[in-house]
């Protein structure tokens, strides 16, 4: 039971984090016209707020002070993750030349990278073991 509610806790809070990725880059494009730009703003944004309900919701950290460790490795895992992530979304724009299929590409990745990312860091990051 404990494993399906983190299972649909960390589903939602990544849907989540990629609607504020999306918005935040399609809020960027309206000021300035540089996909690399609003993809790069996007993705810190979606970084940012799934950082904190990873380790608070997810891997059960209530401490409020974070280690600098903690943030490096979930910083280190989210390199990987954030290459398979862009691969998606511009692979999917260059191919098919729509914004439709830019977000498309974008949900893909993310939800790829989202699953790896799950793993990595209950192995790694968040794991008081390791």
């Amino acid at each position: 039971m404990i494993k399906k509610k983190i299972f649909l806790k960390y589903f939602l809070f990544s849907f989540f984090s990629i609607l504020i990725n999306i918005t935040s880059q399609e809020i960027t494009l309206i000021f300035y016209s540089n996909i690399i730009f609003s993809i790069l703003n996007g993705t810190i944004t979606g970084f940012l707020f799934k950082f904190y309900v990873d380790r608070k919701y997810i891997f059960t950290r209530e401490d409020t002070i974070f280690s600098l460790k903690e943030l490096m490795l979930y910083s280190s895992t989210a390199i990987l993750t954030t290459t398979i992530f862009w691969s998606f979304e511009l692979i999917f724009l260059y191919l098919f030349e729509s914004k439709a299929f830019k977000i498309s590409g974008a949900v893909i990745g993310l939800s790829i990278g989202f699953f790896m990312k799950y793993q990595l860091d209950k192995k790694i990051t968040f794991n008081p073991n390791a």
